[in-house]
């Protein structure tokens, strides 16, 4: 097996999360996409140059809610408009997939298809590439397999899925597995015998297969929703805006894992040490911030405690491990243990009738 694909690799960014663990700065109208986390670039404009060369712009798509179309566009410069796909009502990763796969399909025929998030950090860029090759390259051999991204895991993670590893891939120039097992997020004790394990990964959200695989495997386990993918969009233009609210208003929200990867038998695990991070909370944002503290900000006898100031000037005096987000409307004080539970708060401010803030 070559090192070089065969197939036109073509690539989908799912930009459509909302972030609500990093509130209040990624809000319902600035959602985690368009945040700038570890670099001057949002963490959209991060997934699309760390993807280039390998597929250009007129290779790679957005998914994302309609409502942040321009922004999108803004933010990818050179990216042709119909390559933006919209979401009129967000229904989670299978149909967003779903549909991506279906234009495709319409538009090039066959491929492969990487399907990247845009709300994860990746320091090794040149490390992704080459897995989406050696994937791409994998696909030549296995087209009806369905390729998942694993991360090493090298610390119990309880805010991560994942992957046990099963028997060994043959005929792959690099390391590939079958999967033996999603597992969802687990507790302490599991996650600590994971990785002490060493055949578990962290489940990265990152995939890649032929259009055609993806497509037979929504057809097998998610029989409705593929009949609205027919019924909606196949027989669409190529940019059909109504058929695309007409496809999400009629299938209900279903995550890839839950409703594919959890249920094949053709999943293959390909292990990718890249530096990765979902960036799923603010003490993950907190490690990944560089530089010295805003001159706005002022810890005094203050240890482990991660200030990120807006327009006011913050001062923490002895308050120890600690996360500080200071917004226009909007304060957030958190235990830099509990920065998973942040959702909650959210979801506090939602039963209290509140959303204005959210």
């Amino acid at each position: 097996m070559q090192g070089i694909p065969r197939t036109e690799v073509y690539g989908l960014i799912l930009a459509g999360g909302r972030g609500a663990r990093l509130w209040p700065l990624s809000r319902r109208q600035s959602p985690k996409p368009f945040l700038s986390i570890g670099c001057g670039r949002s963490l959209l404009q991060q997934t699309v140059h760390r993807i280039l060369p390998l597929i250009p712009l007129e290779r790679l798509y957005v998914s994302i809610g309609e409502q942040f179309v321009a922004e999108a566009v803004s933010h990818v410069t050179g990216i042709p408009l119909d390559n933006i796909l919209s979401e009129p009502i967000s229904r989670n990763t299978a149909p967003a997939i779903g549909f991506a796969a279906m234009t495709l399909k319409q538009r090039h025929g066959d491929g492969v298809m990487a399907v990247l998030p845009a709300d994860h950090y990746i320091e090794d860029a040149a490390a992704l590439r080459r897995t989406v090759a050696f994937g791409a390259c994998l696909l030549d051999q296995y087209p009806e397999a369905l390729l998942t991204v694993g991360v090493p895991a090298v610390r119990p993670e309880t805010g991560y899925g994942y992957i046990r590893r099963g028997s060994a891939v043959s005929g792959a120039y690099r390391e590939a597995f079958l999967v033996e097992r999603f597992v969802e997020k687990p507790d302490r004790a599991k996650a600590e015998a994971f990785v002490a394990d060493g055949s578990y990964f962290w489940n990265s959200g990152m995939f890649i297969w032929r259009i055609s695989g993806i497509l037979s495997a929504l057809k097998k386990h998610l029989p409705v929703l593929h009949e609205a993918l027919c019924v909606h969009v196949q027989g669409a233009g190529q940019h059909d805006s109504r058929s695309a609210g007409e496809f999400f208003r009629s299938v209900e929200s279903c995550s890839i894992d839950y409703g594919v990867m959890e249920k094949t038998s053709d999943a293959i695990v390909i292990p990718a040490d890249i530096g990765w991070s979902d960036v799923g909370t603010w003490d993950v944002v907190a490690t990944l911030a560089e530089g010295p503290p805003a001159e706005t900000v002022v810890c005094i006898e203050t240890e482990d405690t991660w200030v990120r100031a807006g327009k006011r000037v913050v001062v923490v005096i002895g308050v120890p491990d600690a996360i500080i987000v200071d917004t226009d409307d909007a304060l957030l004080v958190c235990a830099r243990s509990r920065t998973q539970d942040v959702r909650r708060a959210t979801e506090e401010l939602e039963r209290r009738q509140l959303s204005q803030f959210l």
